[in-house]
């Protein structure tokens, strides 16, 4: 007994493919695990690199700058600077602290979160410890467990291409 189904011309089994709302999710699934592996992989070189090291550093600059700041307004006091004066050097000290803080702040929340308090921002890059072959034999091990038939890597690649295709011109069209 033979598998084809058919002798004749167009006879036999066909090819169960995937609708088109099933073959954009498949290039959906492959372009969230791409991400989040993308992610994992950033917030593990987030973990290993001295942040701390970085952020004690600005933190001593910080403090011996402030102090020596703080450290003139209290010599003009001493020398019987008039109230607009001392006013003036109050006012600029305070431009600079908080011009401080908001240098501190750009330099440090992008790396701090390894806890989820904050988002991290993350360059969109591939990650390294992934290719898009190893992404396609995963995605096509979950639409089997969905029970979508047996669909190839190679296919899911195809679609996965077909999904990039469609976020472009969905895009570019603004639907």
């Amino acid at each position: 007994m033979s598998g084809r189904g058919g002798a004749g011309r167009g006879q036999g089994r066909k090819p169960a493919t995937p609708n088109f709302l099933q073959r954009i999710a498949i290039g959906s699934m492959c372009e969230n695990l791409r991400r989040d592996r993308a992610e994992q992989t950033a917030l593990e070189r987030a973990e290993a690199e001295p942040y701390r090291e970085i952020i004690r550093d600005l933190q001593e600059k910080f403090w011996t700058e402030r102090k020596a700041r703080y450290d003139k307004i209290q010599a003009l006091k001493k020398q019987g600077a008039g109230r607009i004066e001392l006013t003036r050097a109050v006012q600029e000290f305070k431009k600079w602290e908080t011009a401080q803080f908001r240098k501190f702040d750009e330099k440090v929340k992008p790396e701090l979160d390894t806890k989820g308090r904050r988002l991290i921002s993350l360059a969109k890059y591939r990650p390294r410890n992934i290719t898009r072959s190893q992404v396609c034999h995963d995605v096509a091990k979950e639409c089997a467990a969905l029970g979508w038939g047996r669909i190839s890597p190679r296919k899911v690649n195809d679609y996965w291409g077909e999904y990039i295709a469609f976020e472009k011109m969905r895009k570019t069209q603004k639907v």
